[in-house]
């Protein structure tokens, strides 16, 4: 009994891990679909529609000391029923019946090995080695971190191998068959290997190291099934690409001013380049989400055009309506509307163009009043207001002085007329009443004179 075996292995424990998944094979997942045709376990292709139900995953090789070939062909399908898990091995390069034994170690060999949860400590492994005709077919449990071969429990029941012609190949070569009672359905991990001890040649999947896992995940539906939507998917989002090109290309041909439009008309081309690669991986989902992120993008290029368009031809109206009413020298309220029109301006150079045509609708209602009204505001209106009421009264007050200069001056020199002719009445009587005091001897000649002059001197009138 050997101690150690090569295998090719799918290690299984109930460990959930979200990943995208098509009809077609992603890389580290091994998609197993509903069994449509019953499988005979008998190491071949019964017929050629067996396996056909199941998706085709191509081991890669693995290259190290003791398998140092690059080359080698095999091919894996996996598939599942209420009851067991289906895998076939179609080893296309391996057409040798008769293999070494590499180091009392290495054989050719085909291995399922589940993990059940627990690490490497609780790993089953279901086995068919073949070396100098003969053969080991069962099953094997992981004991310390290696295979505990002097326990396995042989059972022909499990797997079987055969050296026979198939779908990929005319010539007879190396095919097994495994039917596994595993009723898991939930996402788990896997791995898969295959060795030629005669070729030196070691394949694998999913990764060309050694115990680096894959998914395996199991599917509800049949492959056709899945097939079908996926054809109905590839439809439907073939059409939406088609239409986000189309409208991409619209828009491109309108050649937009806008940097905020040509800014978004660049992300949908990206959006539709990263739809069309999703395509061509069929990852449909992926692809349909940016055909349409794309199509959304190529409308909102759309819609930003045309506000850019509203808010240039808005400023520009603006700028020409108070251009006019300078022109017209009517320049009540232009100040400020020159000011809402610089900042309209800023706002359309930051791309922010609904503030914009704000702005410039404001400035242009501005411009647009001041050629109807000459006062736009009450204090404005006061202030002409009290200007021309100062020019009204000074110009009649002017009117009232002049007409009535004459009757004040004709009243003064009438008043003044009248000061000196009393004065004269008086003058003559208080010299007549000298004269009489002279007479009745009552004052001197020479009093009467002094009186007299004093009389004259204090009125200003000489004799």
């Amino acid at each position: 009994m050997m101690k150690r075996l090569p295998i090719i292995i799918i290690f299984i424990i109930n460990y959930p891990i979200s990943l995208q998944v098509t009809h077609g094979q992603t890389s580290g997942v091994i998609n197993s679909y509903l069994s449509e045709n019953p499988v005979v376990l008998d190491g071949k292709w019964t017929t050629t529609s067996e396996w056909m139900d199941a998706i085709e995953i191509k081991l890669v090789p693995r290259i190290w000391e003791t398998f140092p070939s690059d080359k080698g062909e095999a091919y894996c399908r996996v598939k599942h029923d209420l009851n067991y898990l289906y895998v076939l091995f179609d080893f296309v390069s391996d057409r040798t019946l008769i293999s070494p034994k590499i180091e009392n170690l290495w054989t050719d060999s085909a291995t399922v090995v589940l993990d059940l949860g627990g690490g490497e400590f609780n790993r089953v492994g279901y086995v068919l080695s073949r070396w100098e005709g003969q053969v080991w077919q069962g099953k094997l449990f992981m004991k310390n971190g290696s295979w505990d071969w002097y326990h396995g429990q042989q059972n022909s029941g499990i797997v079987y191998c055969s050296y026979e012609a198939s779908p990929y190949s005319k010539s007879p070569h190396m095919i097994y068959e495994f039917r596994i009672p595993f009723a898991t359905r939930s996402d788990t991990l896997a791995y898969l290997v295959c060795m030629d001890t005669s070729a030196q040649t070691h394949l694998i999947y999913p990764a060309p190291e050694i115990w680096n896992l894959g998914i395996l995940r199991f599917h509800n539906k049949t492959l056709a099934d899945v097939k079908t939507e996926a054809l109905s998917s590839a439809q439907e989002v073939s059409t939406l690409l088609k239409k986000a090109e189309e409208k991409i290309a619209s828009v491109n041909s309108s050649d937009p001013r806008s940097p905020k439009a040509k800014t978004v008309l660049k992300n949908a081309t990206q959006y539709y380049s990263a739809g069309v690669a999703a395509m061509n991986i069929n990852d449909f989902n992926t692809a349909k989400r940016y055909a349409q992120e794309a199509m959304d993008s190529a409308y909102q290029a759309i819609s930003i055009e045309r506000l850019y368009s509203n808010a240039a031809q808005l400023v520009n109206d603006t700028r020409n309506s108070i251009a006019k009413a300078r022109s017209e020298q009517r320049t009540t309220l232009l100040e400020e509307a020159n000011e809402l029109l610089g900042q309209a301006e800023s706002a359309l150079l930051d791309n922010d163009y609904a503030k914009s045509v704000v702005l410039a609708e404001k400035a242009n209602l501005l411009a647009e009043n001041s050629k109807k009204e000459q006062w736009q505001t009450f204090p404005q209106a006061l202030l002409i207001l009290m200007g021309s009421f100062e020019i009204l009264l000074f110009f009649v007050g002017g009117i009232s002085l002049a007409i009535a200069t004459p009757f004040i001056v004709r009243r003064h020199l009438r008043r003044t007329d009248a000061r000196v002719c009393d004065f004269s009445i008086r003058y003559e009587r208080y010299l007549a009443k000298l004269a009489e005091l002279k007479d009745k001897g009552r004052i001197s000649e020479k009093a009467y004179l002094h009186l007299k002059h004093e009389y004259e001197k204090r009125s200003g009138k000489k004799s």
